[in-house]
């Protein structure tokens, strides 16, 4: 009895994996890409920030966009435009600009850069060209020194 209790408890938790990991429905399929409803509601919600409102135009609207956008992005792999090598030095190129302005931190830069010209005001430069003239030297030596 007590054999039969833990195989069945064991069956329902594995049972209950295995439906946990295919609970996501599916909104709709653009090519060979499902599209879930929660895919869809984190880009609309990401998108929208607090000005999600829900309702049925906004959705409606949001989802023809994304629809137009998926069948954009999937044509666009159809026609192997992500293996064209000025796209993908361009998209490099955007990557990297966009990965600065979150690396550098411009309070931290600027606040820097003002201590260093503040440093500079004080800070001063030499030169001159010293030649060893001794001190009882005539004084036709030391303005010879002078020129």
């Amino acid at each position: 009895m007590l054999r039969l209790l833990v195989l069945f408890t064991l069956a329902n938790f594995i049972a209950n994996i295995i439906y946990a990991q295919n609970n996501e429905d599916i909104l709709m399929k653009v090519g060979s890409a499902n599209v879930s409803v929660g895919e869809f509601k984190y880009i609309y919600e990401k998108n929208n920030g607090v000005n999600a409102d829900y309702s049925k135009a906004s959705l409606n609207e949001y989802l023809d966009l994304y629809t137009k956008f998926k069948l954009k992005v999937e044509k666009a792999k159809q026609l192997r435009l992500d293996t064209i090598e000025v796209l993908i030095t361009e998209l490099d190129g955007y990557r990297k600009q966009l990965a600065s302005s979150y690396l550098i931190d411009k309070e931290v830069t600027e606040f820097l850069l003002k201590e260093l010209y503040n440093r500079m005001k004080f800070d001063v430069e030499f030169s001159h060209i010293f030649i060893p003239v001794p001190e009882n030297a005539p004084n036709s030596v030391k303005d010879e020194a002078k020129e």
